[in-house]
């Protein structure tokens, strides 16, 4: 057991070594971080391509769920085409908003939108927190996932989401 410091000046001494300590963790931390969004990223990417590929095997509804629904989807900046390629094939029509900024956007979307999907995996706190008021105050359904896939997103619009629009009142 070490002994215990004598004064005010060798606490604060054992409090920058510390402080330092954890910036250090804190760098090695965001570091890591940004490898596993760019890791993701990618896969995303993968995966968008994988989705066209296998629409040619997947032909649209006879007839579609989303037929004149507007479905927000808050996501990666990136991938809005990809988003409205499965919206549209579904009969709806897109309304996206960036994840991370504009939170203006994010807002309006949600209260646009018939029902709004949450990609998570893209997402600030303070997006999801703007979405979550809208959705709240406009009483629109909002539904959030962590999985970014196109087939998943497809899946939570069509299993998650479109059951929450029919309940709710026509915006």
């Amino acid at each position: 057991m070490s002994p215990v410091p004598a004064s005010h000046d060798e606490l604060l001494a054992l409090a920058d070594i510390e402080i330092r300590q954890l910036r250090g963790e804190l760098a090695i931390a965001r570091g890591s971080l940004e490898k596993y969004r760019e890791l993701l990223e990618n896969l995303a990417g993968e995966n968008a391509d994988l989705y066209r590929r296998l629409l040619p095997l997947m032909p649209p509804p006879p007839t579609p769920p989303l037929s004149g629904l507007r479905i927000g989807i808050i996501g990666h900046p990136g991938r809005e085409a990809d988003y409205r390629e499965v919206i549209e094939r579904l009969g709806g029509y897109l309304l996206f908003a960036e994840a991370r900024d504009k939170l203006s956007l994010v807002y309006r979307v949600v209260q646009k939108a018939h029902g709004t999907l949450y990609l998570t995996a893209w997402g600030s706190h303070k997006a999801h927190q703007r979405a979550a008021d809208a959705a709240r105050r406009h009483d629109r359904p909002l539904v959030l996932s962590d999985r970014p896939g196109l087939v998943t997103v497809e899946r939570v619009v069509v299993d998650e989401l479109l059951p929450l629009i029919r309940r709710a009142p026509d915006p």
